[in-house]
């Protein structure tokens, strides 16, 4: 069930060239990614006939996922989850009749993470403040909580996360912080992504991670997309067994409109 070495190599190497920002989109199903070896060459990744091609030498001679259309789907993935953020932190509807048209500001209320702008309903004159979730001097807030949710996706733990975020983002956080984030803005990208319409390959990749709950231990089920990494579904159980496989793999053709040729 998991990637051999080669493909996380690939992999790593495609999250590199989306961090040294060598990753163009033209639209959501062409990107050009430039070459690592050679400045001046940029090659083509398109999405077509429910996969991604790439026109470099490595995807042209062995047709699979080469490092450039790992740098697109990590893209893609980091833009979902960001989208999935920032509509949490630009969300200005009034808490008490749920409306924005008559949402004015009021004035800034002032705490240890700094100025926090504070807004009033015309309508119903309930006050409430922006939203915040403790990054005080972050600039790319969305960037690292979806670089921190990617990563835990990836397998990472906690303190693995926190020291990525040290060494490639210049922030200092505890492994606290990132289980608060994990717990908050999982389910608010879940409800971004719900209504989205999303084009599955062929191919899916299931997994599984042993979680610790209440001193209990847990598995929790994964059903990706091999191409887009676009999670499925998941599914919670106490045992690995056929059942469980069966209901993960149940939940998944239920969201799905076609089915796919292989589960690895």
């Amino acid at each position: 069930m998991h990637d051999s070495n080669a493909d996380r190599g690939k992999e790593n190497k495609g999250i590199q060239i989306v961090r040294m920002g060598k990753l163009k989109k033209i639209d959501d199903a062409n990107y050009h990614v430039q070459s690592q070896s050679n400045a001046e060459i940029w090659y083509k990744v398109q999405w077509e006939k429910n996969h991604w091609i790439c026109n470099c030498p490595d995807h042209e001679k062995h047709n699979n996922k080469c490092k450039h259309i790992h740098a697109v789907i990590y893209y893609q993935t980091l833009a979902t989850i960001k989208s999935g953020v920032e509509y949490q932190y630009n969300e200005k509807n009034c808490p008490k009749c749920g409306l924005d048209d008559q949402v004015v500001k009021d004035g800034a209320r002032y705490n240890r993470n700094g100025p926090a702008q504070r807004y009033i309903c015309k309508r119903c004159k309930k006050r409430f403040a922006e939203r915040t979730a403790g990054f005080k001097g972050m600039k790319n807030k969305a960037d690292i909580v979806a670089s921190a949710l990617d990563l835990y996706y990836r397998g990472l733990s906690l303190r693995q996360i926190v020291q990525h975020l040290e060494t490639s983002h210049r922030v200092k956080i505890s492994h606290g912080t990132v289980y608060y984030w994990i717990k908050k803005y999982v389910d608010i990208v879940s409800q971004y992504t719900r209504g989205l319409n999303v084009n599955l390959s062929e191919r899916w990749h299931a997994d599984e991670t042993i979680l610790k709950v209440n001193g209990r231990h847990l598995l929790l089920w994964s059903l990706l997309d091999s191409e887009t990494r676009y999670l499925v579904a998941t599914h919670v159980s106490q045992k690995r067994g056929e059942e469980d496989a069966s209901a993960l793999l149940k939940k998944g053709a239920d969201i799905s409109n076609e089915k796919p040729m292989e589960i690895k």
